[in-house]
């Protein structure tokens, strides 16, 4: 064992041999466990890494490869680190319980996260239960603007903060169990978009889990890229309003033009088709509508799915498509196509791939009775006529 001395006034090591330093205090009062020039305060090396440590570390451990700083205790004591200042000597810490067990961060003495031994993480909760992650905050206040909004943020994503401060928010609308989803700025003043499932276009399901509610026959809305499949099992499924002036409050398009509409009134419903005279050509005023008309087979019958058979008056669909075609929707005897169970779908029990998951059915015509108005109107006027000329 040798206690070499290095500089005026360092003691250099203590070695089991001449050339073996194993603990070095130099004139600075740093000591090195393995470093012969130890720039912190403590400086223990098993093996050199070539990398310089920070000058504001006070305990450095190096070694290449693995490298841990360990805490043993008892199995039911904890361990962990300790941060203080000159008002609180422990105002921070990173615990391990072993009672527990988890890991706990606590600041000001108050847990903030916690990470149990199940990989779950809570904040502001030492219970997060079986979520992965798990927030809790206790926020009462409604939300009636931007600066309330921003207060009862729970979770905040900035994805890009380099391009600026736009943010997605999520949070309680008040304490009664509403949640609010919102992008903006970081002012909260600022509309941007949410996008769900861009890419691939999953859909969006609303009270289900499975899509599709009305072949379910369940009560929900499933919303997909260019489409929604609403179902309510009773009552009305769907509201549709118009507040303060009357006009349209459903527009329909065929590309980017507009080809109709449903507008709304303080006291009525107007159902709107395109019919601008800049939108026609070839306008004709003298076919013969009485000779087309009395080609309509007007009937009675009651539909099979009514089981009082009560008797309506209307049309049989394709009777009416060679008369006024333009009136009616679909093919005589198209039927749907059968849907078959494929790799990748979820498999009910008893069904395989290439079972029949959805058979094929009567693809109905329909038929827009409206259309019929103009041959009406028309061969009305035609009657007067003769009815006039028979008078004179």
């Amino acid at each position: 064992m040798a206690l070499t001395k290095i500089g005026k006034e360092g003691i250099t090591g203590i070695s089991n041999a001449s050339d073996a330093t194993a603990i070095t205090i130099t004139s600075g009062e740093n000591v090195g466990i393995g470093e012969t020039a130890s720039a912190n305060l403590l400086h223990v090396k098993a093996s050199d890494t070539g990398i310089a440590p920070h000058a504001s570390a006070q305990i450095v451990l190096e070694r290449e490869g693995t490298n841990y700083l360990q805490f043993l205790t008892a199995e039911n004591g904890t361990s962990g680190c300790l941060f203080g200042d000159g008002s609180d000597v422990d105002v921070g810490k990173i615990v391990y319980d072993h009672n527990v067990p988890a890991m706990q961060f606590q600041v000001e003495t108050a847990e903030a996260m916690r990470i149990t031994t199940a990989g779950n993480v809570g904040i502001g909760t030492t219970n997060p239960g079986t979520s992965k992650l798990y927030l809790e905050d206790n926020h009462t206040t409604d939300v009636t603007n931007a600066a309330t909004m921003i207060a009862n943020t729970v979770l905040t994503i900035n994805g890009n903060a380099s391009e600026g401060s736009d943010v997605l928010r999520v949070g309680p609308v008040s304490s009664a169990g509403k949640y609010f989803m919102e992008v903006s700025n970081s002012a909260g003043n600022a509309a941007y978009n949410l996008c769900l499932n861009p890419i691939n276009g999953g859909a969006l399901l609303v009270g289900m889990l499975n899509n599709n509610p009305i072949d379910d026959g369940t009560s929900g809305v499933e919303i997909g890229a260019g489409y929604v499949n609403l179902n309510k099992a009773s009552g009305t499924s769907h509201y549709i309003g118009r507040s303060g002036s009357d006009g349209a409050a459903v527009l329909f398009y065929k590309n980017t033009s507009n080809v109709g509409s449903i507008s709304l009134s303080s006291s009525a419903t107007a159902y709107n088709t395109s019919s601008d005279y800049r939108l026609k050509e070839n306008v004709d005023y003298t076919w013969d509508a009485t000779t087309r008309l009395k080609q309509l087979k007007p009937a009675r019958f009651n539909f099979i799915a009514d089981d009082t058979n009560t008797l309506i008056d209307g049309f049989i669909a394709h009777e009416v498509s060679s008369v006024v075609p333009e009136a009616i929707s679909g093919a005589k005897d198209a039927m749907t196509a059968e849907v078959l169970y494929a790799e990748g779908d979820e498999l009910p029990d008893g069904k395989s791939v290439g079972d029949v998951k959805k058979p094929s059915v009567i693809d109905p015509q329909g038929i827009d009775q409206s259309k019929l108005v103009p041959l009406l109107v028309k061969t009305i006027q035609e009657l007067e006529a003769r009815i006039t000329a028979l008078e004179a």
